[in-house]
């Protein structure tokens, strides 16, 4: 787990940190935006240890991070896997390792506990993140996928062509317009209707 400054992160208000904390405790899961784009799953959720009010381990999308130095990154696939890890770890580092040598022994079961609650959840979320990763390599190896980037391009070409047709209907003038509505009248009486 890497440690992060809170001047590294990247955020849209001016918080302190005890307000930021805040707000982060209080956040709910990112919302997913499923699109009509096949993506590449990726691990973008990092659980690392925040420098602020002493030392806060969190779960942040990694794109929120300005920090170019990725030595002992701990990245994950799915945010509430991550969010469960940086709570246990949490738990670890304020209450069980933050208590006197007489302590320890009592709170060993409960940290060999957390530890292999954690390493479930890392194996949980590496195996969601392989079946994601294999589905996507199926779909992108398929007949199916080369046909969808087909039609794909084919959308964006005919929305532009749609596009600059109605620029230039736009643009004609007014006289134009009208010549093509008498003209599409005189069709309609010809044709008999």
């Amino acid at each position: 787990m890497r440690k992060i400054e809170f001047s590294e992160l990247k955020l849209k208000k001016n918080y302190s940190e005890e307000d930021f904390y805040n707000v982060y405790l209080q956040s709910s899961e990112p919302s997913y935006k499923k699109n009509n784009l096949i993506e590449e799953p990726t691990k973008k959720y990092e659980v690392c240890l925040l420098n602020i009010l002493g030392g806060k381990i969190i779960a942040i999308d990694k794109n929120y991070i300005d920090n170019p130095n990725t030595d002992m990154q701990e990245l994950y696939f799915d945010y509430k896997i991550s969010k469960k890890i940086a709570n246990y770890l949490s738990d670890i580092q304020d209450g069980i390792l933050a208590e006197q040598e007489e302590f320890v022994e009592l709170y060993k079961e409960e940290r060999l506990e957390k530890d292999t609650l954690i390493k479930e959840l890392q194996l949980q979320d590496n195996s969601l993140f392989e079946e994601q990763q294999n589905e996507y390599n199926i779909l992108i190896n398929s007949s199916l996928y080369s046909e969808y980037q087909k039609l794909l391009k084919e959308n964006t070409e005919l929305k532009i062509e749609n596009k600059n047709l109605l620029l230039n209907e736009k643009h004609k003038g007014f006289f134009a317009r009208l010549a093509d509505k008498f003209r599409k009248k005189k069709l309609t009486i010809s044709n008999g209707e």
